[in-house]
């Protein structure tokens, strides 16, 4: 009997995930696409109201993942959550286009380098359980100030 409930509300929760989209993809509304290069990322609107990408996965097989400055004439202004959470990368170049590193977009990585462009808002507990992280490289015009805290989960 037990094994006969179990098996009910694995296909309950399954057929549930399939019809919400909510455990296959964020429930945010935002069209993902693909990019040549392996990366997942989605259209935003900017507040002027102008379009915009944020990452939203990587799907290559690159361990030093340079983010480009555009995708498709999108320019790249963020890096979603959950973005590069235990992923294999372990170098990542992010362009100073972005301006937002969302919550847990590293989380559990095997990150060990990664630059945080000079204006650019790092959520905290973006890097949370990131032990191989050994480098940190910040713009020399970094506003520490402002975000003062933001790797106290590293």
């Amino acid at each position: 009997m037990k094994k006969f409930i179990l098996t009910f509300l694995i296909i309950l929760l399954y057929t549930t995930c399939i019809k919400s989209r909510v455990c296959l993809e964020n429930n945010d509304g935002r069209e993902r696409n693909n990019s040549e290069d392996g990366f997942v990322y989605a259209m935003v609107q900017n507040s002027n109201g102008e379009d915009e990408a944020y990452i939203e996965g990587y799907k290559g097989q690159e361990k030093n993942v340079y983010i480009p400055n555009k995708i498709h004439n999108l320019t790249i202004s963020g890096i979603a959550l959950g973005a590069f959470s235990h992923s294999d990368i372990e170098e990542v170049y992010i362009p100073a286009t972005v301006r937002e590193i969302e919550v847990y977009a590293f989380a559990g990585s095997k990150i060990r380098n990664v630059n945080i462009p000079k204006g650019c808002k790092v959520e905290t507990e973006a890097f949370e359980g990131c032990n191989y992280l050994e480098e940190v490289y910040v713009d020399k015009e970094y506003d520490v100030d402002s975000n003062k805290g933001r790797f106290i989960y590293i």
